[in-house]
């Protein structure tokens, strides 16, 4: 609370000093902005001060400056192509000097860093923002950057993870996971970090997570084949078994859910036969795991899709209404597509 008093009054004393003269008001901001280098909230007075300079740059200097950040996500975007052929073809050093050029590259322009104001994230879509907002409460204001920044450091987190320099690759997985901490893709792959550590609060704490964020039935599917490889270590094999059968009900060609079972089979004599389902409910209930998707991404997935529906964006509507449909199977909803 402090701090916003601070830096909202040394704001409005710059503000006040502005005479509407533009050249003027530029040396003003160039002169504030110099005395502000080393003040203590000098991450947020500056950029605060970078954006009243923009605001009164004609429109031909706005024009210059916007294009410097799409040209350097255009690099990104085309190394990024050359680096995930690289990690196709297990090169994985090839791939690590690629993307450690990139990194660099993005770290050294200084945009996008958090400061006591604002917080930067790459969302995928509507749904997940609203899913981060709901779950984490967030203070701060939410800047959405143009780049996805988080897969970047995720590819560089999966290369290390691949040539096994694990601690490494859980701070890498980390910086990715901090500009979208909803997306399970992330949160799955620094989980794999735990699993091979054997950090099993950790790593079951990720997927429960998981199971919170994820909207997709491949997704739910891989958090039940999580929950069941984890019950596996712990010896209990019938309740191994019928989450491994609970991850092949979201997802039928999950070839990974299937060979665990016959494991499991080959190795206790458990018969190869799918738990009723009262057993799985049961099974859920007793270990505190949630059945199928949250019903917080249902409720946020239909009104985005209700919204969408009513300013006639049909795209948009049947997208988040088909995830809803995918989750449920709810003939209503089928039924809003269909007419769609």
């Amino acid at each position: 609370m402090e701090n916003d008093v601070n830096f909202n009054k040394i704001m409005e004393g710059i503000i006040l000093k502005l005479t509407g003269n533009s050249e003027m008001d530029f040396k003003i901001l160039m002169d504030e902005y110099e005395r502000y280098k080393s003040h203590k909230y000098s991450n947020e007075i500056l950029r605060a001060i970078s954006r009243l300079m923009y605001d009164i740059l004609p429109d031909d200097e706005k024009e210059k400056i916007n294009q410097i950040p799409n040209n350097q996500n255009l690099g990104i975007r085309t190394m990024n192509r050359e680096i995930n052929f690289q990690i196709k073809m297990r090169n994985f050093d090839k791939a690590l000097v690629l993307i450690e050029s990139v990194i660099k590259n993005m770290e050294d322009t200084g945009l996008y860093i958090n400061d006591d104001k604002n917080n930067y994230y790459y969302f995928n879509n509507l749904l997940e923002r609203l899913l981060y907002m709901e779950t984490f409460k967030p203070e701060k204001e939410i800047r959405q950057i143009p780049e996805n920044y988080s897969e970047v450091y995720f590819s560089y987190g999966n290369i290390l993870f691949e040539v096994k320099r694990y601690d490494e690759a859980k701070i890498v997985l980390e910086k990715a996971i901090s500009y979208n901490p909803v997306n399970t893709v992330y949160l799955f792959e620094i989980g794999e970090i735990y699993k091979i550590n054997k950090d099993w609060e950790i790593f079951l704490k990720i997927n429960r997570d998981c199971l919170k964020y994820a909207y997709s039935n491949k997704s739910i599917a891989r958090c039940y084949r999580n929950f069941g490889y984890y019950y596996f270590e712990m010896e209990k094999y019938e309740i191994a078994m019928a989450l491994y059968y609970l991850s092949i009900n979201f997802d039928h060609e999950d070839k990974i859910a299937y060979s665990e079972i016959m494991y499991i089979s080959e190795k206790t004599g458990l018969e190869i036969k799918a738990p009723d389902p009262q057993s799985v409910i049961n099974i859920l209930e007793d270990n505190d795991i949630k059945f199928g998707a949250d019903n917080l991404i249902l409720s946020i997935a239909y009104s985005i899709g209700r919204e969408a529906q009513k300013t006639n964006q049909n795209e948009i509507a049947k997208f988040y209404f088909n995830i809803v449909y995918e989750l449920t199977k709810d003939d209503e909803i089928k039924k809003i597509i269909d007419k769609l």
